[in-house]
């Protein structure tokens, strides 16, 4: 018979009080109110009778909220599980939707993809239309459990794999004390590539001209130095922007999340607003409405306004750009739309 435990909340930092609450909730199920009480009475049980990797799982997300945590066995203090801990702590996880689900689920399902992923709606919905398709990265054991149930209860058909897509012998090691390095790789799909200069702008203070030439030179090294939980909130920026990236431990000779091979992907259309003209009497609401619909700085604006044509938004969504398209000519400003497949 399998040996089965309690996990036992007995205390955390003040200023970690939030994260442990927050965490309590998502294992337990329990409103806020419920969840801020058990925190507030320690020591308490927060789950019973699991069996070792669950219990370590659960563990484990309570120690990374900043929770102090013991496990119980039949009354007695487990004081290490070191075998099964690594098992537990060491192996990520994804989650693959795969075909076939019940066409009455498409909406629901779309905002599980959007609610895991943190895609937007059109391009969720895309995803949903050609599957199969990676929707949840980095798991750890109890919830890649969790997700993938809700994924199920929607009629779905879910494939669960280690981040990696294979397994890895030895596990990898994450060590939380050594830095790591963010590593941006090639392969992107182009059709995003405005939105991917935005953000490594965002994330290294590069000027346009140098953010371009960085996206256009991969592989590079975004940030590097910096803790792994840092690394991971880098990856799930730069992953939104649909750029294909690598956290490695620095002077290690292999990654602790492998990029995602390259996939062969459906060809999409592709949406290009054109800015091909700007009278004279309307440069300068010109800059101010480009700003607004790109981000572009008032230089930046200033400069694409100068050298019409020059590609508003480009990009696979329709609605986005019929907006801007419309924004535009509501500012007396010439433009145009134009399609591409890729």
């Amino acid at each position: 018979m399998a040996q089965l435990y309690d996990v036992i909340l007995t205390g955390y930092p003040a200023d970690r009080k939030i994260s442990v609450i927050k965490a309590l909730r998502e294992i337990t199920g329990m409103g806020l109110a419920e969840a801020k009480a058990m925190s507030e009475s320690l020591p308490r049980t927060v789950v019973d009778q699991r069996d070792s990797e669950h219990a370590l799982a659960i563990q484990l997300k309570l120690q990374e909220a900043g929770g102090q945590v013991s496990l119980i066995d039949n009354g007695e203090t487990i004081e290490a599980l070191d075998q099964q801990r690594d098992v537990a702590f060491e192996r990520l996880f994804e989650i693959v939707l795969e075909p076939g689900y019940p066409p009455h689920q498409k909406i629901l399902l779309i905002k599980l993809i959007r609610e895991y992923s943190g895609l937007g709606l059109a391009d969720a919905k895309h995803y949903s239309e050609s599957l199969p398709r990676t929707v949840a990265r980095e798991l750890d054991y109890y919830r890649v459990t969790e997700i993938k149930k809700k994924f199920e209860q929607a009629g779905a058909t879910v494939t669960v794999r280690l981040s990696s897509g294979e397994i890895v012998d030895p596990p990898v090691k994450i060590d939380y004390e050594e830095p790591y390095e963010v590593i941006l790789e090639p392969g992107y799909d182009p059709a995003f590539k405005i939105g991917l200069i935005k953000v490594i702008r965002e994330l290294t203070f590069l000027g346009l001209a140098e953010a371009k030439h960085f996206v256009e030179s991969l592989p590079k090294t975004v940030k590097e130095g910096i803790s792994y939980p840092r690394a991971k909130e880098l990856r799930e920026q730069l992953e939104n922007a649909h750029g294909r990236v690598t956290i490695r431990q620095m002077g290690a000779s292999r990654p602790v999340t492998p990029a995602e091979p390259a996939q062969p992907k459906p060809k999409q259309t592709v949406y290009r607003v054109i800015l091909s003209g700007v009278p004279a009497e309307w440069y300068y609401a010109a800059i101010n409405v480009v700003r607004e619909l790109t981000g572009l700085s008032l230089v930046e604006s200033g400069d694409l306004v100068d050298k019409c044509p020059k590609a508003v938004y480009e990009g696979p969504d329709q609605t986005r750009a019929q907006q801007t398209l419309e924004r535009l000519t509501k500012a007396r400003l010439e433009a145009y739309t134009e399609t591409e497949t890729r």
